[in-house]
């Protein structure tokens, strides 16, 4: 017996909510690296290849600049050797950040380990961490070309992690709720919901 399309329209949803949420779940997990001790924040070579093609698109247009600035007049060549320097070493900057990364041939760029928050060069008690955010941060130079895990601990002291842009954010926030949270002050957590309210409030 045919079921009614309403009950049809239902299950379609039903399976394609489910779907949706798999790929989520796989898109989240291919940055998040369950290990004996916590776990790894990798990222993929192909979203480190996609990463540099703009900025070398770019290296390459400000080159183009300097190549053309005989032929322009002297405020058109001035114009463009200010946006040629600019953006070469904007972008320039970015690219060799960036292949820096990849050469290293190590995609761990964070990891939860033991109880600390660390990268290559620093680590952090998570039980001391009173406040986390993620995202671009306007309180230093870095913080607005590549975006940060930025934590700050009961002592005043703040600490940036860079994930480069080559994770999702849905992963970093992944990462925060599910192996950073449960482990800091009670501070910590209420700041994060209430940021979290405060965001969904306004959207």
């Amino acid at each position: 017996k045919n079921k009614p399309c309403r009950y049809r329209s239902i299950e379609v949803g039903i399976v394609t909510s489910r779907n949706l949420h798999v790929a989520e779940e796989f898109s989240i997990m291919k940055y998040l690296k369950k290990t004996d001790h916590g776990v790894q924040v990798v990222y993929t070579n192909m979203d480190a290849g996609c990463m540099t093609v703009l900025p070398g698109i770019m290296v390459a247009v400000s080159l183009l600049i300097f190549y053309f600035l005989p032929e322009l007049g002297i405020i058109k060549g001035l114009i463009g050797l200010i946006i040629g320097i600019m953006a070469f070493l904007l972008f320039g900057g970015i690219l060799l950040r960036i292949l820096m990364i990849i050469r290293r041939k190590n995609p761990v760029l964070i990891e939860v380990r033991d109880g600390y928050l660390m990268d290559r060069k620093k680590k952090v008690p998570i039980s001391e961490i009173n406040e986390v955010s993620f995202g671009w941060n306007q309180g230093r130079l870095g913080g607005i070309i590549f975006p940060d895990l930025a934590v700050q601990t009961i002592h005043n002291k703040r600490y940036y992690f860079c994930y480069y842009n080559l994770i999702s954010e849905r992963a970093i926030k992944e990462l925060v709720e599910q192996y950073i949270l449960p482990f800091a002050t009670p501070q910590c957590k209420s700041k994060w919901e209430k940021h979290f309210w405060r965001k969904n409030k306004a959207q």
